[in-house]
Order: C-alpha cells, then sequence, then structure tokens
C-alpha cells in the first residue's frame, strides 16, 4: 500500500506580504490600465502554511488574469480577508 503525500508546507508567509509584493512587482503593469490596488488584509492575520513560491505564483495569476479584463472603469482593486 502507498503512503498519502504529506500535505504540510516549510514555508510560513503572510497573506499580507504576500499580495504586498506581488502588487509591487505588478505595478507598472497595473498604472499603465490604470488600476490602483489596495491591500486591506490585516498584517496580523495568523501566518499560512503553504509552499511559498507556488503560492506567490498563484496569487501572480490570478492577478494577470483580473488584469486582462477591462478594468479600466473600475479604478481601483481591493483586497479583503473576512
Amino acid at each position: 500500500a502507498s503512503e498519502k503525500p504529506s500535505l504540510r508546507f516549510a514555508d510560513e508567509v503572510s497573506l499580507h506580504t504576500i499580495v504586498g509584493e506581488t502588487v509591487e512587482s505588478l505595478k507598472s503593469a497595473l498604472s499603465e490600465k490604470g488600476i490602483a490596488v489596495e491591500n486591506n488584509i490585516a498584517a496580523d492575520l495568523p501566518p499560512l502554511h503553504v509552499d511559498k513560491t507556488k503560492f506567490a505564483r498563484l496569487f501572480e495569476l490570478l492577478l494577470r488574469d483580473e488584469m486582462l479584463r477591462d478594468l479600466s472603469n473600475l479604478g481601483a482593486m481591493l483586497f479583503w480577508v473576512h
């Protein structure tokens, strides 16, 4: 019988930080589209246990997907965690 793969991740990351770093890396592309991004995710949330590289890439891809849409009439993106 095979063992189940471990789903424990060694990286401990802040969602606020990942969002901030991703937005910063895409700042010029967002600006070109006239989109302002506000990171309202609380900095004091418990850390996430993820594969940091893959999680950051996933968030970047999600944000880039949104940038492909015509959001110029929206003017801003807000990130909240409830």
